[in-house]
């Protein structure tokens, strides 16, 4: 079970080209460069036709030297932009789109032999999950990099988690004779909105039904707790996971490709 996620440590920033050959903003990201030990940054937008020379320049006068990662996400319908990006020498890695839900619309009476009680989990518990996320990032979007590597991403997806535990982001999980079945990470944001930032249910309890269980009571968790809005980021190829939210009445928007650039 297992949502796509991105980690925002750095402000935008832009580059300016020649005169008249337009500008990139950017966003540098060190976390992962600090996992992956090389520079890694985000390509958020470009206002120029000539994007693949613009591009070069850019790596250019910017830096970027060999073993350095570049990444950037695309509407899966902006047929141009992806085209301009495939001829700057970005590949295809993973498409994605956002799942969303507002609650008041839910009605919990639907699910209710799904939803069972969740636990919050703390310094004795920690473990657990992560054992079990170790098992579920195989498959997410730097694994799928033959130039990042599994060792390096998955110490990227690890690092991640703890951070948002540590940060007190809220980690619930269904129990299942005692012990953690299945975990869900969310970050609570004001106005009633909650991303759906992470679930992982344990290798060994899969195919038995708790999937459901495990986002049904989520989203009554969220519910509960006076949340309005879930969204969250999945990769397509995620069918199990995107068949259980649809099944719990997400709607689903964006549909987004990712491209990475590894720089030679």
């Amino acid at each position: 079970m297992k949502l796509s996620f991105d980690v925002s440590d750095t402000q935008d920033e832009t580059f300016f080209g020649r005169e008249g050959s337009g500008a990139i903003e950017y966003r540098e990201r060190t976390f992962e460069s600090e996992c992956f030990h090389n520079r890694t940054a985000e390509v958020l937008d470009w206002d120029t036709e000539s994007f693949p020379e613009l591009f070069g320049e850019f790596i250019d006068e910017k830096g970027f030297v060999s073993g350095d990662l570049l990444y950037l996400r695309l509407p899966a319908d902006d047929i141009g932009a992806i085209q301009a990006a495939e001829a700057a020498g970005f590949y295809f890695i993973e498409s994605s789109i956002i799942p969303f839900l507002k609650t008041r619309h839910w009605d919990r009476r639907r699910y209710e032999r799904y939803v069972c009680p969740m636990v919050e989990i703390d310094d004795e518990r920690i473990g657990e999950v992560k054992e079990i996320a170790q098992a579920t990032f195989r498959g997410l979007r730097f694994n799928l990099d033959p130039h990042v590597g599994d060792q390096r991403a998955d110490e990227r997806y690890l690092r991640w988690l703890m951070n948002a535990y540590e940060g007190g982001e809220d980690i619930c999980a269904i129990m299942h004779h005692g012990s953690v079945a299945g975990f869900s990470l969310l970050r609570h944001e004001d106005g009633g909105k909650t991303v759906f930032r992470l679930a992982g249910m344990r290798p060994d309890l899969k195919n038995a039904g708790l999937g459901m269980m495990l986002y049904a009571s989520t989203v009554a968790r969220c519910q509960d707790r006076g949340v309005k809005h879930i969204d969250g980021g999945i990769s397509m190829a995620n069918c199990p996971v995107l068949n259980v939210m649809a099944n719990l009445g997400f709607s689903f928007r964006d549909p987004t490709i990712v491209f990475h650039y590894y720089v030679e």
